[in-house]
């Protein structure tokens, strides 16, 4: 019937996600941001581009690297936040040279910021953004409550399913 349907889309969606984001256990949350990736991607959307940009970073004390996603802690593009490109020196005295950070910044421009005006995430943007989803989920479980009634049924079909382990979640996908 149409639930079943409506959970078999669930499930591509689900692993399609799982896949891109290198997850292998899925948690329960991620059910939930499938179930708005089908019916709402634009809320979706807005709900991680919210966590990216608000959510707080664990301490990470390493060092800063190509990729990772940080946040700038000071000077012109204080409280912005982006992804490594790329490194290099001011050379504004030339003996107080200074490591700099080229960032691309999440609206899509660059700029170059001296090293210690940055703090990382430890990961990269994936990495952090399933951090803050995670600390978000309670935002994406209450979008959750506003989808069709078919979308919440299947929702709350594979939770069952799952948690009574009656069927593997790929044997679910198997065509009938």
């Amino acid at each position: 019937g149409s639930t079943s349907e409506a959970l078999h889309r669930l499930l591509q969606v689900l692993f399609f996600e799982a896949h891109v984001t290198r997850q292998r256990r899925i948690e329960d949350r991620q059910l939930d941001e499938a179930a708005l990736s089908l019916e709402s991607p634009s809320e979706l959307a807005a709900l991680r581009k919210s966590a990216l940009a608000t959510t707080t970073f664990e301490p990470y004390e390493g060092v800063v690297r190509l990729g990772h996603y940080v946040d700038v802690t000071g000077g012109a593009n204080q409280g912005r936040r982006g992804v490594v490109k790329g490194f290099g020196e001011t050379d504004t005295i030339p003996t107080r040279r200074k490591r700099t950070c080229r960032i691309k910044l999440v609206d899509g421009g660059l700029c170059d910021v001296e090293q210690q005006l940055v703090r990382s995430s430890g990961g990269d943007e994936t990495q952090f953004l399933l951090y803050a989803m995670g600390v978000n989920s309670d935002a994406v479980r209450e979008a959750c409550m506003r989808l069709s009634h078919e979308t919440r049924l299947a929702l709350s079909e594979a939770r069952r399913r799952v948690l009574r382990d009656e069927l593997p979640l790929l044997s679910l996908l198997q065509t009938e």
